[in-house]
């Protein structure tokens, strides 16, 4: 399941509230997730920055480790793990795709 929706519009607590409510083991991941897990370096003016309504410009490297994150959380569902995936990202759709391949 992705939860999208512009910053700080509850997509978090929404997941939190779907992991009491649904059956099953549920995991929740959020871009905030990402980002606290990247080095600083991708994070910086020159690696990543923050435009109007909450769009978002990544260089090469930023682009890399953000599809890397899509495949891993793609593998985690395709190993039949529930998850609740919050995204604030509409402008790189294709990245969206390991997600929904990943649909068993």
């Amino acid at each position: 399941m992705v939860l999208n929706g512009a910053s700080s519009s509850g997509k978090t607590n929404l997941a939190r509230a779907l992991q009491v409510s649904l059956p099953g083991l549920w995991f929740r991941f959020g871009i905030d997730d990402l980002l606290e897990a990247l080095p600083s370096g991708l994070l910086s003016d020159d690696g990543l920055s923050f435009g109007p309504h909450g769009s978002v410009t990544g260089d090469a490297a930023f682009q890399q480790a953000e599809r890397a994150w899509m495949l891993g959380l793609a593998a985690l569902h395709a190993s039949l793990v529930d998850m609740a995936v919050g995204n604030v990202r509409n402008d790189w759709p294709e990245l969206h795709q390991p997600l929904s391949q990943s649909t068993l």
